[in-house]
């Protein structure tokens, strides 16, 4: 009977403690939506090839504030990547940027590359017109 009554009681602090939340949404702003672009942080995605598409994807959803430098295991024959960033205007556009080839140094001496993957650099720029 004990753990019964104890178990009323746990539900009942869930219960008032969960519906509180709600209080937390009327708080908010209600606007049209639109993002300041000048405290925006801009997400955007690497591909290994000019098409874009899922298979050629290297790294998705990479905060670029200004500009940012990464060290990617990329195929052997590839040259330049390709960016993938949201425009103010709302549409998608892709900028290209060269690599920059990596020596394996101490602090990259594990894991694996395959004959047909290569350690490559590249440091990505957003352009003016980035959300």
């Amino acid at each position: 009977m004990k753990i019964k009554s104890l178990m009323y009681v746990l539900m009942g602090t869930m219960l008032v403690t969960t519906s509180c939340s709600d209080n937390e949404l009327e708080k908010g702003n209600d606007g049209s939506g639109t993002v300041d672009p000048v405290n925006a942080s801009t997400l955007v995605n690497v591909y290994s090839d000019k098409s874009a598409s899922e298979a050629s994807l290297l790294v998705g959803d990479v905060l670029v504030k200004d500009s940012r430098t990464l060290t990617l295991n990329v195929p052997a024959a590839c040259e330049k990547v390709y960016m993938k960033y949201n425009t103010v205007s709302g549409t998608e556009a892709t900028k290209e940027f060269a690599l920059s080839p990596v020596s394996r140094g101490v602090d990259q001496s594990t894991g694996f590359n395959f004959e047909t993957n290569r350690l490559a650099s590249v440091t990505l720029a957003l352009p003016e017109d980035a959300v």
